[in-house]
């Protein structure tokens, strides 16, 4: 065979392995950047699923908290009530007392619940 064609051919050879080494080089990188950028999107979607789920826990505390508010308020109604009525049963005599405690709870019912029309 001719010693230029060898020549020539070795070349291409050589040329064609650098392309397959560039190439496996640039796949490589590329596997790479997806490896590094894996745990970075799973945890920023771990984070953000977290803060929506404390949005949500703070909601139902806050809710929780008013709910608890009218039932203290509901009770103190009641309590003042109650006291009203053993008031009256003591002294046998606190007739104004007693209305005054029966329309506070009939407003606390009609105006702050809607229980009664």
């Amino acid at each position: 065979m001719n010693p230029q064609f060898i020549s020539a051919l070795q070349n291409v050879i050589l040329i064609l392995q650098c392309i397959t080494l560039v190439s496996s080089v640039i796949a490589l990188i590329v596997a790479l950047g997806r490896n590094v950028q894996k745990p970075t999107k799973i945890q920023n979607d771990r984070i953000t699923e977290l803060e929506e789920w404390r949005k949500r826990v703070d909601n139902r505390l806050e809710q929780g908290n008013s709910h608890f508010d009218s039932i203290d308020e509901g009770n103190t109604v009641m309590q003042n009530s109650m006291l009203a009525i053993m008031d009256a049963l003591i002294s046998g005599d606190n007739k104004d007392e007693l209305q005054k405690r029966r329309n506070d709870m009939y407003d606390y019912l009609t105006k702050k619940k809607g229980l009664l029309s």
